[in-house]
């Protein structure tokens, strides 16, 4: 039997992560690791993405939802009220004074932040909850994240509530808050699986807060009304291109199963899966006693014509729930019984077009004309 498997193409953020690792200069030592911080987080760096897997881009921009600011936030607590779709601060700098000196955004992203003037000197210090979702489908293997990323002034990334980097240049200009760091997270789960970044607008590194240092003069293109030195309002941005990547499991290769006898070719009727397959399947060699046990679902395949397949009971052989308007049907001459298990024959490989009633469970049975074959071909 040939299973053909589509994939679909997705943009990859890896060309991009790796022109950012290019323009980095910073040294990255000085990141902790987690041999020395003891919480969950893989090495700095850039994991190496299987080749044939699945690729997710995740890149900043007005779709990354802004959930809210508070100085306790975490990671792992979901911020209260609801999540709005963040600024794209890139397209904004063009309709507002002066420039806090964040540079071009990381190829394919964009500066964003939780308010429009962002790039002001207007938002209080404080901290302010970023987040997006990507889904990885079940049975997948080799999954991870990798992400590069700048911040204004620093970040915490989590993956799924488990901290995996914090962006913390050491101080507060353009050549620290600009420069990218990288990240590798491997945390994933099977569904969906959640990316949150806390972006940190504070004066002082490392701590979030230090009631010792001013608030910056505002230079005169930003000396708005109500400014408050108390309060230390300040630009705040965050700049971020991920790409999540998993292999896919490998699907199983299955089929349904009907009888030699009454098979009769392209557009004939068959009954392929349900309580009475017994009674609308005939063969011409041998069949067990206890096939009223078999619904018609092959759990195992084990070649094209010529070769064998194997099942078992009824729902016990764990039919799948969707299987497409187009279905492979396996035609045996013979149901073999031994133990709990079925098995018999491939005298021919087809296609039924089912008429859409089947179910995984035999009281919806599965019926359609065949449209083709496989093997061996009629002519």
């Amino acid at each position: 039997m040939h299973v053909v498997i589509r994939q679909y193409g997705r943009w990859s953020a890896v060309a991009a992560i790796a022109m950012g690792a290019a323009a980095c200069s910073q040294d990255m030592s000085t990141e902790p690791s987690a041999a020395t911080t003891g919480h969950p987080m893989l090495a700095v760096g850039t994991a190496v993405i299987p080749s044939g897997a699945t690729q997710i881009p995740i890149v900043s921009g007005s779709s990354i939802q802004f959930c809210g600011s508070n100085a306790d936030l975490t990671g792992a607590t979901n911020p209260s009220g609801a999540c709005v779709n963040s600024f794209d601060l890139t397209a904004a700098l063009a309709g507002t004074p002066g420039n806090p000196g964040w540079g071009a955004a990381l190829p394919g992203s964009a500066w964003i932040g939780a308010q429009a003037n962002a790039n002001e000197y207007r938002v209080p210090t404080g901290t302010y909850a970023f987040q997006t979702t990507f889904t990885v489908p079940a049975g997948a293997t080799g999954s991870g994240l990798n992400i590069a990323i700048k911040a204004d002034n620093y970040a915490k990334i989590y993956l799924n509530g488990t901290l995996i980097g914090t962006h913390n240049p050491a101080g507060d200009n353009t050549g620290n808050f600009t420069t990218e760091q990288f990240f590798t997270g491997g945390n994933i789960i099977s569904g969906v699986n959640t990316l949150r970044i806390l972006l940190v607008n504070t004066r002082v590194h490392p701590n979030e807060t230090d009631p010792s240092v001013l608030c910056p003069v505002v230079p005169s293109a930003f000396d708005y009304p109500g400014y408050d030195r108390a309060v230390c309002l300040n630009p705040s941005a965050l700049d971020f291109v991920a790409t999540a990547f998993y292999t896919p499991a490998v699907p199983r290769a299955y089929a349904f199963v009907v009888g030699d006898v009454t098979y009769d070719g392209v557009g004939d009727h068959q009954y392929f899966w349900g309580a009475q397959w017994w009674k609308n399947n005939k063969m011409s060699g041998a069949v067990a006693h206890g096939v009223a046990g078999f619904k018609g679902f092959a759990v195992l395949v084990n070649g094209s014509c010529g070769s064998t397949w194997q099942s078992l009971p009824g729902n016990s052989s764990n039919p799948p729930e969707d299987i497409g308007h187009i279905v492979t049907i396996i035609v045996t001459s013979t149901v073999v019984k031994s133990g709990n298990q079925y098995s018999g024959n491939i005298v021919r490989i087809a296609h039924v077009a089912q008429d859409g009633n089947y179910r995984d469970n035999p009281g919806h049975e599965g019926q359609g004309p065949v449209v083709d074959e496989v093997c061996p071909l009629t002519h």
